[in-house]
């Protein structure tokens, strides 16, 4: 049986009770999908992912190096940035396609 990882909005829609169509069509096929669908799969042996793990607590690291201030936060970010914009891939840029005179 494949193991499968159950994202949080999951739990979030099966329980959620707010009356709006959108919401209530959201709730009902969440809880379609977990009463059909669930039993396909072994959703009960992963309860978290290392890697994800690993990331959530370096983010919380340098949430706390900056007393968990939003601001400073985007500061930290903006300045690692720079620091390594060697490093960073940009989109190109498209260029602009040449006038054809002989279309007009």
């Amino acid at each position: 049986m494949p193991a499968i990882y159950v994202e949080t909005t999951i739990a979030s829609f099966y329980f959620e009770e707010r009356s709006e169509p959108e919401m209530v069509a959201r709730r009902n096929w969440t809880r379609q999908w977990w009463d059909d669908c669930r039993l396909n799969y072994d959703v009960g042996t992963m309860t978290s992912d290392p890697a994800i793990d690993a990331v959530r607590e370096a983010r919380h690291r340098i949430s706390a190096s900056v007393g968990h201030d939003p601001r400073k936060l985007v500061e930290h970010y903006l300045r690692l940035q720079e620091r390594h914009r060697d490093k960073l891939i940009f989109k190109a840029k498209k260029k602009p396609k040449p006038h054809d005179e002989s279309a007009a």
